[in-house]
């Protein structure tokens, strides 16, 4: 609301208007899992990072033939 004051006057209202209880917040939202990208960190062993990278170099067919590959069978 108050976002054109100082860092340190904004740090100041809300340390002393808060009352202790009401500090801390809510926890940090997480992304949700994409499973194409879960599957590509599972086929080449990437972490999330390159593994995003490489969801834009594939085609759609290079992505069915790891789908294919990862395929354990069961239900489902």
């Amino acid at each position: 609301m108050r976002s054109h004051l100082e860092n340190k006057l904004q740090y100041e209202y809300f340390l002393n208007s808060l009352r202790k209880r009401k500090r801390k917040g809510s926890k940090w939202g997480k992304d949700k899992p994409d499973a194409t990208v879960e599957m590509i960190m599972e086929y080449f062993g990437y972490g999330r990072a390159k593994a995003e990278q490489v969801l834009r170099v594939l085609t759609d067919e290079q992505l069915a033939m790891i789908e294919v590959a990862l395929d354990k069978g069961g239900k489902g």
